[in-house]
């Protein structure tokens, strides 16, 4: 049988590049495989069934504390907290002052903690239990139209079949002020698909652009009402039409 897989992880820095990896397993059981797992390579401070252990690789590069969420306490983190600042002042003896190391034992309980309460927490019977939270959904930002009051989408068949039979690039239908429906060929090379090929369009339904608002200004010193009746249509130069 294949070994569980923890609840959680993280890491935290330890200076110069080097970090401090956390890992919170369901049981002792799991805690003592993961033990058992660690070559000649790293020191530890468990020789038998573990509720938690710290490891320390030999060259320095690394360490790790693995912790057994069903006997987590503040007292078990203190005590394998204590493996590794005693791993640390061997490292350090040669640079480090009498703040060093409580400075270093502050910062790594404080981070901890606050890591570890946003993961878990405890249920009726006062068990330690990983938090299920549900996916963040990012909210999108609502268009600026109503497609009830504002949108016919009912003039979308009208502009394609005004782009097939005319042979225009752009079909524009005029619902208001500010908002038009458009359809547009996507070009290839800047000219119209020929016969048989695909053709793509490309369909606007938002805010009129700079040369829209110039149109819709025109036709309201014209006296022309919207939505304009007529779909307004857009050729290649040097198209006939």
């Amino acid at each position: 049988m294949s070994a569980r897989k923890p609840l959680a992880h993280t890491s935290f820095p330890l200076g110069r590049n080097r970090r401090l990896k956390i890992v919170v397993w369901p049981t002792n059981a799991e805690t003592t495989k993961a033990w058992n797992r660690f070559d000649a390579t790293t020191e530890s401070s468990k020789s038998g069934p573990a509720s938690g252990f710290c490891t320390y690789k030999t060259n320095g590069e690394s360490a790790e504390i693995h912790l057994s969420l069903n006997h987590l306490s503040f007292g078990l983190w203190a005590h394998e907290l204590q493996h590794l600042m005693n791993y640390e002042r061997e490292r350090r003896a040669k640079r480090m002052t009498a703040e060093t190391l409580p400075e270093l034992a502050e910062r790594l309980t404080s981070r901890f903690w606050k890591w570890f309460h946003a993961n878990f927490e405890e249920d009726k019977k006062r068990n330690w239990q990983k938090t299920i939270r549900p996916p963040i959904v990012k909210g999108r930002n609502t268009m600026s139209y109503d497609f009830e009051k504002g949108a016919d989408l009912n003039v979308l068949p009208k502009l394609f079949a005004a782009l097939l039979r005319e042979g225009a690039y752009k079909a524009t239908s005029y619902q208001s002020e500010k908002l038009v429906i458009n359809a547009t060929i996507r070009l290839t090379r800047g000219k119209l698909p020929r016969k048989n090929e695909n053709l793509d369009i490309v369909v606007k339904i938002g805010r009129p652009n700079f040369a829209e608002r110039k149109f819709i200004k025109d036709c309201k010193k014209a006296g022309e009402p919207l939505p304009v009746k007529r779909i307004q249509l857009k050729y290649l130069p040097n198209k006939k039409h």
